[in-house]
């Protein structure tokens, strides 16, 4: 299957997305009807793979997840996050500081880092990957799904927001966005 950069800003990601699911409903022999159900139904479905849906982050997760795909796949390689007790997270030959034991500084830090890494606006719409915050809440000694939600407030997220992301990472997704 051919690889496939996330990059929802691309006007021709929605058509080479839409090609991503349909292999992999072809792949593993699925029928549509197998995939829908009242949330998202067979008419959206094929217009994804059609590539005439509009399409967020959240969505894609879900889609990619549903179709038992990996959005690990989709992003492009990037050095794993390194988190030093001086007060630094870097990725990528950047870097950001935050205070010592200060864990929203720190989920700020990253949020920055993000943006920075992928040459954009600090705004609330944000893909961020599941192992990063693995890491970070594992280094922290926090729960797993407390990072995620702390991540949300941070970005601003409404309660729904919020639930959704931390669902998103239960249920394993391997990014976790927010639009």
């Amino acid at each position: 299957m051919e690889h496939l950069i996330y990059d929802p800003a691309s006007e021709d990601f929605p058509k080479r997305f839409g090609e991503y699911l349909r292999a992999l409903r072809s792949e593993r022999k699925i029928a549509l009807r197998h995939l829908a159900d009242r949330e998202v139904t067979r008419a959206t479905l094929k217009a994804v793979e059609r590539g005439e849906y509009p399409l967020d982050n959240m969505f894609v997760a879900h889609l990619t997840a549903r179709y038992g795909g990996d959005l690990g796949d989709l992003l492009a390689e990037r050095e794993p996050i390194v988190l030093l007790a001086s007060g630094t997270i870097a990725a990528g030959g950047m870097e950001e500081s935050f205070e010592p034991g200060d864990v929203d500084g720190l989920l700020d830090a990253y949020l920055r880092l993000i943006h920075r890494l992928r040459g954009e606006a600090e705004t609330k719409s944000i893909t961020l990957r599941r192992e990063d915050l693995i890491d970070i809440a594992d280094q922290l000694g926090r729960p797993r799904a407390e990072i995620v939600d702390r991540v949300a407030v941070l970005l601003g997220a409404t309660g729904d927001e919020r639930r959704a992301m931390v669902d998103l990472y239960l249920s394993g997704a391997m990014v976790l966005g927010l639009v």
